[in-house]
């Protein structure tokens, strides 16, 4: 627009000028004597008119091209304030097309601005992506079978790492490990041979170009489906560093998504909503994974990451993820095909999903639970079940989550037979057995009437199994709440007793008796057993919960690692063996041998007594986790329950046929009050005997009374470290 302007205005004055010469012109003629005849200083004026017309709209449209095009080439990159706005971003995102400058302009304005640290990390990122073109790195999914993935020299202990991280995330699992050179198993003697031995390495540098580019790509074959390993893997990952106080990731942000990063060196502060999460994820150190979830679903940044101290890390872009992915993908169904034997039905293996859509659903299910954990989502606002208020206008107008959202079904389909009933007997009545009713619609019908008489006995023995339907159906209500009320009870006591261990421990700790503080090994000790506290309570539920269950499976345990939850020894020890009663006894052995280790050190009192109470408390707690599976597993006898399920379903079945002769037309109303009473106790009955949630068909997912047991992981997790900081210093 100010393009548009300025050449308007330019044409406008120059419109303007040739009239008012004109005018001069012809005052001149009049003094010369030929008023009314053209002379010759105004023809060729006019003639000198026109060119001079002609040059200015060709100035003008040239002029207007440059502009045009530097703007579009100012487009191409960000401005200042974007980079400020968004650090860390990725400014090939913008090559091949930019803001409009209208737009830009817009933007330019809403953006605040940022601090002279802000600005240093700004100048940081920008270095860090300045050769991403050159690298042929775009935002595409790595289907491109030219791409070749970049390549970046690393020493030995680097490399190992990245690998060491690499071969435990589920992420990178599935790329398969043929040819594989571990940098970890390398022999101690491979460190005394000198330099010459780095040709023998994946990758080399070349340095009239930068740092990268692969050295032979003969022996380095990237677009071979059956060569992919961890060694191409690693190579491809880039060093970045990040200063202290700078941004990782900002949550919501579009634009730097390209990347996913792993934490060599260095603590990040995750928080989510302005909101640091609960330890352990409110914190990543060395080895966690970052930003993988922005780059498998192509969307903003889910938490905010802050380099708490200075940050180096290794980042990979999501186009070489992919590349390898897909190459890895077609890779295992190349040789599924190989090895299919040849009078064996060969099965299809295609399928109609990519394989970043299925790693997309792998780590959607995963991280779902891990949401929940860490309290990202909350089933009900931070409450183990769905609270309710005594107010009686508060309850008549709950919906959502109650027995009648899901009664009145049954109660509308047993009205809706009354009605059939009811029209099929006058229709029986008047057209066929040609017997005339002496009652109207909405009357009580005439008991001498000969059917309505022989229903008064269907009536009767309907009132019998009243009385007998009820106490069978509020018996059985009553023992479902009690298997509920047991199940949240011995819950609460696991809790309770993972917080007398860490109240115990914070309690008796080694002290500096100077400072009054813990000495270093009393405050590693502590940091064990609360991280060892909390990886077991994630566990032992996951164990019982069918939803959490995906936290047991290897992936689900890679998950765990990559969110730092739990340490790299841990994951080795619980993946070796890997069965649900294994992790909750190994990981509650795990508590007890770092309490014993901590009194054989010094860091606890010696003695019996303090031992004998420990061991006490963790007993209880296997008790009462050992209950739990008790009472889930025996929570009812089959015979007994379908038992009760027969009695209400014949029981509310012959409710409309029963109450016709005594209600008549008022008997419809009167069928779906008692359908929705006794269904819906029969309902909740069997909702309390599933307090985890855990019925395979989702009977009632969505049941207020079914337990969050997030909450119950949260809470654990928050106590774990409560004990310890309430005491760090004391004032005595």
């Amino acid at each position: 627009m100010p393009v548009c302007g300025c050449v308007g205005i330019t044409i406008k004055q120059l419109l303007s000028v040739i009239p008012t010469r004109n005018r001069i012109i012809k005052i001149n003629n009049k003094k010369q004597g030929y008023p009314n005849c053209w002379s010759q200083q105004h023809t060729s004026m006019a003639i000198m008119d026109t060119l001079l017309f002609v040059t200015t709209i060709l100035w003008c449209t040239v002029t207007t091209v440059s502009m045009v095009v530097v703007v579009e080439a100012f487009d191409h990159r960000p401005s200042q304030n974007q980079y400020q706005q968004h650090q860390g971003f990725n400014n090939n995102k913008y090559r091949g097309g930019g803001f409009g400058f209208g737009k830009r302009r817009q933007q330019q304005q809403r953006m605040t601005a940022t601090t002279r640290s802000e600005a240093a990390d700004l100048i940081d990122k920008i270095k860090r992506n300045k050769n991403d073109g050159d690298n042929g790195i775009d935002a595409s999914d790595g289907d491109d079978p030219s791409f070749v993935p970049p390549m970046y020299k690393k020493s030995r202990e680097e490399r190992a790492f990245i690998e060491d991280i690499l071969k435990y995330n589920f992420l990178f699992q599935d790329f398969g490990s043929k040819g594989t050179t571990s940098c970890s198993t390398t022999n101690a003697d491979d460190d005394d041979k000198d330099g010459n031995d780095d040709e023998k390495d994946a990758i080399t540098m070349q340095e009239s170009h930068k740092e990268l580019i692969p050295l032979d790509h003969d022996s380095l074959d990237l677009h071979s489906h059956a060569n992919i390993d961890l060694v191409h893997i690693v190579s491809s990952f880039e060093e970045v560093t990040f200063r202290k106080n700078s941004f990782l990731t900002k949550q919501g942000d579009v634009y730097d998504t390209d990347y996913l990063y792993i934490i060599y060196s260095g603590t990040c502060s995750v928080t989510i909503g302005g909101k640091r999460l609960e330890e352990p994820y409110g914190t990543m150190t060395r080895g966690a994974l970052i930003g993988d979830l922005a780059m498998l679903y192509d969307t903003g940044r889910s938490a905010t990451v802050l380099a708490e101290t200075e940050v180096k890390a290794w980042r990979m872009h999501k186009r070489t993820y992919f590349h390898f992915l897909n190459n890895s993908a077609t890779a295992t169904m190349k040789e599924n095909k190989t090895n299919q034997s040849t009078d064996t039905p060969v099965m299809s293996t295609t399928t109609s999903t990519t394989p970043k859509e299925r790693m997309q659903k792998e780590v959607r299910e995963i991280d779902a639970v891990i949401d929940q954990i860490s309290g990202i989502k909350e089933r009900y606002g931070g409450s183990i079940i769905q609270p309710f208020q005594p107010s009686r206008k508060w309850l008549w107008t709950r919906w959502k989550g109650t027995i009648m959202q899901h009664a009145w079904k049954t109660a509308a389909s047993n009205m809706l037979l009354g009605v059939v009933f009811q029209f099929c007997f006058r229709y029986l009545c008047t057209q066929i057995l040609k017997t005339p009713l002496t009652w109207s619609v909405g009357d009580i019908p005439d008991k001498s009437h000969p059917i309505v008489a022989k229903l008064t006995g269907l009536n009767g023995l309907w009132n019998v199994g009243l009385t007998l339907t009820t106490f069978t159906l509020t018996f059985f209500l009553s023992q479902a709440y009690s298997l509920w009320r047991d199940v949240y009870g011995k819950a609460r006591d696991i809790q309770a007793r993972l917080s007398d261990i860490g109240f115990l421990l914070a309690s008796r700790a080694e002290r500096n008796p100077k400072t009054k503080q813990y000495t270093a090994r009393a405050s590693k000790t502590l940091d064990d057993v609360a991280q060892c506290i909390r990886l077991f309570h994630a566990l032992m539920w996951a164990s019982y919960t069918r939803k959490f269950s995906k936290l047991l499976t290897p992936k689900g345990l890679s998950r765990l690692l990559s969110r730092g939850s739990m340490t790299r020894k841990q994951y080795e020890c619980l993946i070796r063996d890997n069965n649900n009663d294994t992790v909750r006894s190994t990981t509650l052995q795990w508590i007890y041998i770092r309490l014993v280790q901590g009194i054989n050190d010094g860091v606890f009192p010696q003695g019996t007594a303090f031992e004998e109470i420990c061991t006490s408390k963790l007993t209880s707690l296997n008790d009462s986790m050992g209950g739990i599976g008790d009472s889930l597993d025996a929570k009812i006898p089959l015979a007994y329950g379908q038992f009760v399920q027969l009695l209400v379903d014949v029981f509310i079945i012959l409710a409309p046929f029963a109450l016709y002769s005594e209600l008549g037309t008022w008997s419809i109303p009167a069928v779906g009050i008692i359908t929705a009473f006794y269904s819906g106790m029969l309902d909740l009955s069997k909702i309390l005997l599933f307090p985890l949630d855990n019925n395979e068909d989702d009977f009632y997912k969505d049941a207020s009374v079914n337990m969050d047991v997030g909450v119950l992981i949260r809470e654990s997790n928050r106590h774990s470290k409560l004990w310890k900081s309430g005491v760090d210093d004391i004032p005595f």
